[in-house]
């Protein structure tokens, strides 16, 4: 099981981007990678971040930015060990997302980002969706679903309960497309 993510920090992370004028927050990056990474299991993974992150930053419009040593450090143990969840098919899939002391819409908001950007990355490499099962095909409609999500307007203690339920749903769902036979089949042309 992979029980060394904990290192996975979304502040950590957010702090880099945000220094790079990032447009976009910690939980999109980590849903981008995600998927990015999900669609190349089993196939040709890179070994080293730079095809991720050369396409990261063209994906997220960041230029002229130089990282420092210690941020590739970083970057590359954010790569890594969202490469050791998605590989570990006994362990956990954990979603990257701002402290729980957030705001609930702000929590939200980083879900429905987060799944909309491991669809994006993960159609970077399959955007046919070619070969997929049909629970990976299901998989990936629910979590098109997650990214429409929004914050209604029930009790709060419900609406933080509804959206435990969606981030373990959406844990699930990425572990099912984890798990799933990504490989195209060679016959279909």
């Amino acid at each position: 099981m992979a029980t060394n993510d904990t290192t996975l920090s979304y502040q950590e992370a957010q702090g880099i981007f945000v220094q790079w004028d990032s447009l976009h927050d910690a939980s999109t990056w980590h849903g981008w990678l995600s998927g990015f990474l999900a669609v190349r299991k089993g196939r040709q993974a890179p070994k080293e971040i730079s095809p991720w992150y050369e396409q990261a930053m063209l994906w997220l419009d960041i230029t002229g930015v130089e990282p420092t040593s210690l941020e590739i450090d970083f970057l590359s143990s954010f790569f890594h060990q969202t490469e050791r969840m998605i590989n570990d098919d006994e362990g956990e899939f954990r979603v990257i997302l701002p402290h729980s002391k957030t705001s609930l819409a702000q929590r939200v908001s980083a879900v429905a980002f987060w799944a909309e950007s491991f669809l994006l990355g993960f159609a970077s490499y399959n955007p046919a969706q070619a070969g997929l099962t049909k629970d990976a095909q299901d998989a990936l409609r629910g979590i098109a679903e997650i990214s429409q999500i929004t914050v209604g307007e029930d009790d709060e203690k419900e609406l933080e309960e509804s959206f435990t339920e969606v981030v373990s749903h959406l844990n699930v769902l990425v572990r099912v497309i984890c798990i799933a036979d990504l490989t195209p089949d060679d016959t279909l042309h």
